[in-house]
């Protein structure tokens, strides 16, 4: 069955330490496809991207939000993902679309979700993660993004 959000995939060689347990960290590199979550590596089948009009960075709905600990559903109809963080908080987000209901209360995106190939569903990385309550660092000499999120 087809789906159109990445996926963790592939495992490689692990990183030497592992983050202080209290809170969940994630990493990720614009253009690259290896990304890690507390420390265990995995491969995007499709890499994170700076949008050129916005200049926001893209990246897999799937991955960024289950990574953080939410839940993805997809509605091919009304082309819409629904992420939802443990009940208490609830994204949808439309493709093509800058405006996102956080809560049942619209607000307004940089730049609309989109489908790109492999059929994986990129959002503004930013808005998701703080909205799913992550703290968002960029390294714009090396491209690295860094999410940081108290566990719960």
């Amino acid at each position: 069955m087809w789906t159109p959000f990445a996926v963790f995939s592939t495992a490689a060689e692990p990183e030497a330490s592992t983050p202080a347990g209290d809170k969940k960290v994630i990493t990720l590199t614009v253009g690259q496809t290896l990304a890690g979550i507390d420390g265990s590596p995995y491969t995007l089948d499709a890499p994170p991207y700076v949008d050129r009009q916005s200049q926001r960075t893209m990246a897999p709905v799937r991955f960024i939000s289950e990574a953080l600990g939410a839940e993805v559903k997809w509605d091919s109809t009304t082309r819409q993902v629904t992420v939802e963080d443990s009940g208490s908080r609830v994204i949808v987000l439309t493709l093509d679309s800058s405006k996102a209901l956080v809560d049942g209360t619209e607000r307004t995106m940089d730049c609309a979700p989109e489908l790109l190939p492999p059929g994986r569903v990129f959002v503004p990385l930013r808005f998701v993660s703080e909205t799913l309550g992550a703290q968002v660092d960029y390294d714009s000499a090396t491209g690295q993004i860094t999410l940081t999120r108290q566990r719960q």
